[in-house]
C-alpha cells in the first residue's frame, strides 16, 4: 500500500505489482484485519476506478472480487462491509464498462462481474448493485462477451433477480430492450440490403440504357454509310 501511495517514478508498475499482490493476500480470510487497517481497500477502489493500466485495474477487480468469494461461508465480514462502503459497486460497474477488445481488459471486467456475482450473495448489498446500474452492463456481457466474462455476469444476474424484485423487473425491462434492439438490427440490416438491391437495379438499367443508345447510334452509323 505504502509502495503505491508513495508515487513517484513507476507508478504504473507499482500499481500492477502492488494489487496483484494484494489479489494474492485477499484469497486467505486470515488477513482481513491487515487489508481493512492498512488502507488496502480504498487503494484497491481507487485503482479499479482509475488506474494507470487495465493490468493494474484487472489486479484490483481480482483483488475485491477474492475477499467477497472466500468471505460467502462467514457472511459479510468487516472486510467486505468495507469495500462496499469504500464504493466499490461503482468502482466494478465502471470496470464493466470498459470499451476495449484487449485480453486484459476482457480479464478485468471477468473479475470485476465475478466480484458482483460474489457481493451479490449477500442480500444486503442487492439493492446498491442495481442501484449503480450494474444490471444494463451486466446484461451486456452475457450477450457479447466470451464465456469466461459471460459465466459470471449471468451468476451476478441470477443472484439478483432471486433476491431483489427491483433487479427482476430491470431484467426483465432490460430483456425486452435487447430484443428490441436486435429486431431493430435486422430491420436495418433488411433496409439497406432492400436498399443495395434497388440501388444495383437502377444502375443496371442505366447500364442496358447505355448499351441499347450505343446500339441505335451504331446502327445510325451504319445507315448513312450505306446510303
Amino acid at each position: 500500500v505504502a509502495l503505491v501511495r508513495d508515487g513517484g517514478n513507476h507508478l504504473k508498475l507499482k500499481e500492477q505489482y502492488a494489487t496483484g499482490t494484494l489479489a494474492n493476500i485477499a484469497r486467505s480470510r486470515q488477513h482481513d484485519p491487515a487489508i481493512v487497517t492498512s488502507g488496502a481497500i480504498e487503494m484497491l477502489v481507487a485503482i479499479a476506478q482509475s488506474g494507470k493500466t487495465d493490468y493494474s485495474k484487472r489486479n484490483a477487480a481480482r483483488a475485491l472480487a477474492n475477499l467477497a468469494e472466500s468471505r460467502r461461508a462467514y457472511g459479510p465480514g468487516p472486510s467486505v462491509a468495507a469495500i462496499v462502503a469504500a464504493n466499490c459497486i461503482e468502482a466494478l460497474v465502471g470496470i464493466l464498462r470498459i470499451n476495449s477488445q484487449s485480453k486484459v481488459a476482457a480479464r478485468a471486467m471477468h473479475h470485476s462481474a465475478r466480484a458482483l456475482m460474489n457481493l451479490a450473495f449477500f442480500n444486503d448489498f442487492r439493492a446498491a448493485i442495481v442501484a449503480a446500474g450494474a444490471i444494463a452492463p451486466l446484461m451486456e456481457l452475457t450477450r457479447d462477451a466470451s464465456a469466461e466474462v459471460s459465466a459470471p455476469a449471468k451468476s451476478a444476474l441470477n443472484r439478483l433477480a432471486a433476491g431483489s424484485a427491483d433487479a427482476k423487473r430491470a431484467i426483465a425491462v432490460g430483456d425486452v430492450e435487447a430484443e428490441l434492439r436486435t429486431l431493430a438490427d435486422k430491420a436495418r440490416h433488411f433496409q439497406q440490403k432492400f436498399d443495395d438491391a434497388l440501388t444495383a437495379s437502377a444502375e443496371a438499367r442505366e447500364k442496358q440504357a447505355s448499351v441499347e443508345s450505343r446500339i441505335v447510334a451504331r446502327n445510325l452509323e451504319v445507315e448513312q454509310e450505306n446510303a
